[in-house]
């Protein structure tokens, strides 16, 4: 594979730049091209999307969507670079349109049309590339469940597509939400109040979840229990903090929650008796909540 002069100028400006060749360092170094012997023609400030195929098809370059959704030249590791050597034309065709999809996912009918390939040699390209050089996988979307997505191996898919936790290949897993709600109640029971992060790295250490868990999803969860008036909710130390109640009488527990008791530091000390020096008898916190 050889390297010409830009390709090399476009890397080292990537490796000064979070291995990122943007639109902005083209503009900047714009001279720096049209300077170039070999370059057959000028470069003009529009030619930015041109001059990113010509370093996608020297391999060392990917392209990405950045968050404004602008094009941008990522550069590959030297293990990637070396097994998309290997690949033929179509195949490596195929593997730029999926990694331009980014963790999205992208299904072979849109394969076809961005790269202009014919049906069989998109299936072809995707087997390869899953089954034997292993560089993408298969997805499913749960808001088209007969359409398989592909992605790169490396990436994790977005909750968008996947569901987010709570979903097993396409599929709204209702035992894993009934074994976290357990879980949770679990917990709590234990425990005289907890926030939601601390419930989250609990849950966190079960490992009752592959992958990534949200605090958005175990909210969820405490909502699905506080409906059930199994969990209510109070404030400490201007942080929401979540109480088990059970099956018992909500109300009573709430109430039973304010007593100063519960949040005292010094719970493990205290003894009844005017002889103890902490009791409840000479509790300000104590004397105020009664009156």
């Amino acid at each position: 594979m050889l390297i010409n002069d830009e390709v090399k100028i476009a890397y080292e400006l990537a490796v000064r730049n979070e291995n990122k060749f943007t639109e902005d360092l083209f503009l900047e170094n714009i001279q720096r091209f049209r300077n170039l012997l070999q370059s057959s023609t000028p470069y003009g400030v529009s030619d930015f999307d041109g001059f990113l195929k010509k370093l996608v098809s020297s391999k060392l370059f990917g392209i990405q969507l950045n968050s404004q959704g602008n094009q941008v030249g990522v550069l590959r590791d030297s293990y990637l670079v070396e097994k998309l050597k290997l690949l033929q034309d179509f195949e490596y065709l195929v593997f730029c349109t999926i990694e331009t999809a980014g963790n999205k996912g992208i299904w072979t009918a849109d394969i076809r049309k961005i790269t202009g390939l014919l049906i069989h040699q998109v299936q072809r390209a995707v087997k390869n590339l899953c089954e034997v050089a292993r560089l993408i996988k298969p997805l499913t979307d749960i808001h088209h469940k007969n359409r398989k997505l592909f992605i790169l191996s490396t990436l994790e898919p977005s909750i968008d597509i996947t569901g987010g936790s709570f979903y097993l290949n396409g599929e709204f897993n209702e035992l894993l939400v009934e074994k976290l709600q357990e879980q949770i109640g679990l917990f709590l029971s234990k425990n005289i109040g907890a926030t939601i992060d601390q419930i989250l790295n609990y849950l966190k250490s079960s490992k009752l979840i592959q992958g990534e868990l949200v605090e958005k999803d175990v909210y969820s969860v405490i909502k699905l229990l506080i409906l059930e008036n199994k969990v209510y909710t109070s404030v400490k130390n201007e942080q929401n903090i979540f109480i088990w109640c059970g099956n018992n009488y909500i109300k009573f527990s709430e109430e039973a929650f304010e007593v100063p008791c519960f949040s005292c530091n010094l719970i493990d000390s205290c003894n009844f008796g005017l002889v103890h020096k902490i009791c409840p008898s000479k509790c300000k916190y104590m004397t105020a909540w009664l009156s």
